[in-house]
C-alpha cells in the first residue's frame, strides 16, 4: 500500500463515521486489504486497478464511497471515529510486519461492503447532494 497521509486519516474516519460501530473493524479490513491490493496490481502491471485506485487509501476511498465533508471534532462520535481510524492503522502496519508477505489477516474480521449513502441517511450525519 503506498504511504499514509493525514488526508488518509482523514477519509478513513469520515468513512467510518458513516457506518455502525460494530462495523468499524471490518470496513478498516475492507479498506486497508483492497488498498494494498490495488498498489501490488499497480506495481505488478503498471496501471492503477479499475475499482480500487492506485494503491492509496484516498484513491479507493473516493472511487468507492460518497462522503460527506469533514465534520469539526466535536461532531458527535467523529472524534472516536478518528482514533479508530488510527488505531486501525497502527494496527495494520504492526501486522503487516509481523507477516511480511504472508496473507492478509487483520482484525478478525472479514470484510462487509456498505453503502455509504444510505448508511449515513441512517445514521443522521450529513450526505452530498
Amino acid at each position: 500500500m503506498r504511504g499514509l497521509s493525514h488526508g488518509d486519516l482523514s477519509l478513513v474516519a469520515r468513512l467510518l463515521w458513516c457506518v455502525p460501530k460494530g462495523a468499524w473493524a471490518g470496513m478498516m479490513a475492507e479498506v486497508l486489504i483492497r488498498a494494498n491490493a490495488a498498489d501490488r496490481y499497480r506495481k505488478r502491471l503498471g496501471r492503477p486497478h479499475a475499482d480500487w485506485g492506485d494503491g492509496s487509501v484516498a484513491s479507493y476511498i473516493g472511487m468507492n464511497f460518497d462522503l460527506p465533508s469533514e465534520p469539526f471534532l466535536s461532531a458527535e462520535g467523529y472524534m472516536e471515529a478518528k482514533l479508530a481510524a488510527l488505531h486501525g492503522i497502527l494496527e495494520w502496519r504492526s501486522s503487516q510486519k509481523r507477516m511480511s508477505g504472508s496473507a492478509l489477516r487483520i482484525f478478525n474480521a472479514a470484510p462487509i461492503c456498505y453503502s455509504v449513502t444510505n448508511i449515513c441517511r441512517r445514521r443522521g450525519c450529513p450526505t452530498p447532494d
